[in-house]
């Protein structure tokens, strides 16, 4: 596990830190050897004063990790066994508020919050801010705009949720405060026509927003999955609801994408973004109200509903045309203005299947995709697999009864709220079945209305309509596969195998491969980490029963488990 001590802006290190192989990575946010900006800037209208010092703190810290986050990688595509996913990250941090951030429970708090997004270890120590702090972070000093006034501030990423709940604000002649990251060029220019459409349609004085220009400066970043940015973005609109006094923070995903179930074995732990996820929002709620006291409740307005709810919503409210202008792509920064979407990630995915189910297509039109899911060749690898997985995931909770499907995607489980599991369960259960039903009438839909071309055989072969139709995706069922922690007990279906350690060393590698979604190892790779100099994987496997049963060679000295060829 990588260990790196972050000393943020001066910070002492503690002593029990140092020493031993840990990197040393400083942050500065002044001076000339700064490395990250911290700034707010309001935008349009001017507020009055600083934010309070714990207020401050939050966001402070909460772009400190923002920070660590993207310096230490996590082994990228490389690393299939997952060994650098999971990180030691210790931050030493100057605060205003060092007793009240340093008490046990607040830096407990901290860390648990900041460790269930991004599964990673973090360690935290404070010690009060020089006098000669330069805060960058701040409001501006100007006075407030006359009558301006909120009781409910929402993350406005320029998405279709985020938009969704901010017309619903609006059409109810509530005056949200629109707290938004700043971003790179696309995205930012697409939220801001938004806005400003928004503004035409429902009044100038309707809304205010607020950008936070936070993000590191110099050389790239090593790691881009940023886990910790929901935890940035959080801590923002929380500052900001704190210093206006409103009562709630709007963090808005469809709660579908909130939970975030695995469609495939590639999407498992930390892969799959916990962003929105019931437990984070509860994490981040605790750790407001440590921190803060009275503190503002952050809340998913959208958590039991589904993509197409979200759409039928926005054109509810009678803006359906501003479904164009929102970007939900995750690729987007490689992306063109007129084309901003892939097209075959899981969101531009989502994002098709509901705008055709509510058919409103006209304002999402295949035209403003790379690629159409639906008609066209899909790029071998992630893209094919991720069409294919999206659609048997909703083939299977068709088919799931409320326990299957709990026994199923046991996740589910995480993000029941104390006190009302019972009925949580039950309006997750029952949006995951809409969902499904959405899929499989879209997905019907779509092969009716391609019927002439899928007869004539005139679709791509990886097009989703044909391996739909061809049903690729039903791949044979992996038989159960158990295994002790050492893997020297192996269970495959009805076979038990007892293995020696070079056995168990091979048997864990294939199956980590398998989980990462990699078909099969060469011998190399298959034989890493066994404590025995041969160079044969059949050699390691000799007499054994496990041999061709458990362990399959393959052509070109590949070597899977005993699983369906379609699954391996």
């Amino acid at each position: 596990m990588s260990a790196v001590v972050f000393p943020c802006d001066g910070a002492t290190i503690p002593r029990e830190w140092r020493g031993g192989d840990v990197e040393t990575v400083a942050l500065h946010t002044r001076g000339p050897r700064r490395t990250m900006n911290l700034r707010i800037e309001d935008l349009e209208h001017a507020f009055a004063g600083r934010l309070d010092g714990r207020a401050y703190d939050l966001v402070r810290i909460a772009s400190y990790v923002y920070a660590a986050d993207q310096t230490v990688s996590r082994g990228g595509r490389a690393d299939w066994k997952l060994e650098h996913w999971e990180r030691d990250l210790r931050l030493a941090i100057p605060v205003n508020a060092p007793d009240v951030w340093s008490s046990p429970p607040v830096t407990r708090a901290l860390q648990e919050c900041v460790g269930f997004l991004t599964q990673d270890q973090w360690r935290f120590a404070f010690e009060p801010a020089g006098a000669d702090e330069d805060r960058q972070l701040l409001l501006p000093e100007a006075g407030p705009r006359r009558g301006l006034s909120t009781d409910v501030v929402v993350l406005f990423s320029g998405g279709m949720d985020s938009l969704a709940t901010v017309l619903a604000e609006l059409t109810e002649k509530r005056r949200p405060l629109l707290v938004s990251h700043r971003s790179w060029g696309l995205v930012e220019g697409e939220r801001r026509r938004i806005a400003e459409e928004l503004r035409q349609r429902f009044g100038s004085d309707s809304f205010s927003m607020l950008e936070a220009a936070v993000h590191r400066t110099g050389d790239e970043a090593r790691e881009r999955t940023r886990r910790s940015r929901a935890f940035l973005y959080g801590s923002l609109a929380l500052a900001a609801a704190h210093r206006m006094d409103a009562a709630v923070v709007f963090l808005s995903d469809n709660g579908v994408v909130s939970l975030n179930l695995p469609i495939n074995r590639q999407l498992v732990g930390s892969r799959a973004s916990r962003s929105t996820h019931p437990r984070f929002i509860a994490l981040l709620n605790t750790l407001a109200t440590a921190v803060l006291g009275q503190a503002p409740e952050v809340r998913n307005p959208l958590w039991d509903r589904t993509r197409r709810q979200v759409v039928e919503q926005i054109a509810a409210a009678g803006q359906p045309d501003l479904i164009g202008a929102t970007l939900s792509c995750v690729n987007s920064q490689r992306r063109s203005r007129t084309r901003p979407h892939c097209g075959y990630c899981s969101q531009c995915i989502d994002r098709r299947f509901a705008t055709v189910g509510t058919e409103l297509e006209e304002y999402d039109p295949p035209e403003r995709y790379g690629v159409d899911v639906f008609l066209d060749e899909l790029p071998e690898g992630d893209p094919r697999t991720t069409a294919v997985s999206y659609v048997r995931f909703a083939r299977d909770l068709g088919t799931l009864s409320d326990q299957g499907a709990v026994e199923a995607y046991p996740d589910v489980i995480t993000a029941l709220r104390k006190g009302r599991e019972t009925q949580d369960l039950e309006a997750y259960l029952d949006m995951l079945v809409r969902h499904s039903e959405t899929v499989l009438a879209v997905l019907s839909s779509m092969v009716e209305r391609a019927a002439g071309s899928l007869a004539r055989g005139e679709l791509p072969q990886h097009s989703l309509l044909v391996m739909a139709a061809a049903k690729v995706d039903d791949a044979p069922a992996v038989p159960p596969f158990t295994h002790t922690e050492s893997y020297e007990s192996v269970r495959l279906g009805d076979a038990e195998f007892t293995l020696t350690p070079p056995q168990a060393q091979v048997v864990k590698n294939l199956h980590r491969a398998h989980e990462a979604g990699i078909r099969a190892l060469r011998t190399h790779d298959a034989l890493k980490g066994i404590a025995t100099n041969t160079t044969r994987v059949s050699e390691v496997f000799r007499d054994s029963a496990a041999w061709k049963n458990l362990v399959v060679p393959e052509k070109g000295r590949h070597y899977r488990l005993n699983f369906p060829p379609k699954h391996a």
